[in-house]
């Protein structure tokens, strides 16, 4: 078994997810939090022979249609992914190529070390280099007017 998640790495994932939740209340986007599998299907293919199949730490789904019973099938809006030392790799690379290909729109990979924050936007089809921004500072979330998130230091002792 995957050891859990250390403890800054939940405590920060809880305030993300507290923020996109209030944040969506009433609206028609959903926020997830992990475990949610995410079917990431080619087309045409049936969801039980997905290879493609992630576990995004907190992601934002705006079509109810792509919500099912075994999780969500289709790329997500919007994504974050909290470094851990087993995923970082993974989720630098192989997710990032594979949230391109599959079209998330926002992906934001956090480093819980450093509060360093890259941001990756889709335009064309693919992402191009990352906007860094510190986790510390408000930072708006591009693909959804109104929305900004930020980690205060002192709310995660």
């Amino acid at each position: 078994m995957s050891p859990a998640p250390k403890r800054l790495h939940q405590t920060i994932l809880g305030s993300i997810f507290t923020q996109l939740s209030n944040f969506f209340s009433g609206k028609a986007c959903r926020p997830h939090i992990a475990p949610v599998d995410v079917f990431l299907p080619e087309p045409g293919q049936d969801t039980l022979d997905v290879k493609n199949v992630v576990q995004p730490d907190a992601f934002v789904v705006c079509d109810k249609e792509k919500l099912t019973d075994l999780g969500v099938v289709g790329a997500p809006d919007f994504v974050i992914e909290i470094l851990s030392p087993s995923t970082a790799m993974k989720d630098q690379s192989e997710k990032r190529r594979l949230y391109e290909e599959k079209g998330v729109r926002e992906y934001w990979i956090l480093n819980p070390d450093t509060f360093e924050l890259f941001i990756y936007s889709l335009k064309e089809g693919k992402y191009g280099l990352p906007q860094v921004a510190d986790i510390r500072t408000v930072v708006d979330v591009g693909i959804f007017e109104g929305l900004s998130l930020q980690v205060r230091e002192e709310d995660l002792v």
